[in-house]
């Protein structure tokens, strides 16, 4: 799991505008954000204000909730938020799943006799999700 670390790039919404920040500070529950959009063109939020700050670890994108706890409009723009929950990860395929249980017989083993039996539990265009019931010992295999 990821969690905003001091220096992070992050962003959220608020009034149909986009605020980027940067973590300057961290501590357990809170976080001081460095405001990167310019402040005279925007309309920050008020105290008490929940917003869910978004940022990109690797190739997974997050998002936590958080509470506007005060603005500071000094040179360097700062807001000091509550961290609520834990981060989530957000969903970013290129293509919808559908729930759909189908039975799938897996194939297994060098002369592919042995099969395991399962279902599926989504499919995409791009591919399906299902689970077994054992680790995989041999090699990875690829559906075709």
């Amino acid at each position: 799991m990821s969690t905003l670390s001091v220096n992070d790039v992050a962003q959220f919404s608020y009034a149909d505008q986009r605020i980027d920040v940067i973590v300057k500070f961290r501590l357990k529950e809170q976080v001081f954000l460095e405001i990167q959009t310019p402040v005279t063109e925007l309309r920050l939020p008020p105290p008490k204000t929940p917003i869910f700050l978004q940022w990109q670890w690797y190739a997974t994108h997050w998002q936590q909730q958080g509470i506007i706890e005060r603005i500071d409009l000094s040179p360097s723009p700062m807001i000091i938020a509550a961290m609520q929950d834990q981060p989530q990860a957000v969903e970013n395929r290129r293509t919808r799943r559908y729930q759909l249980r189908i039975p799938l017989l897996i194939p297994q083993g060098p002369l592919k006799w042995k099969k395991i039996a399962t279902e599926t539990e989504d499919v995409s265009v791009d591919g399906l999700r299902c689970q077994v019931p054992m680790a995989e010992k041999e090699q990875p295999w690829i559906l075709s």
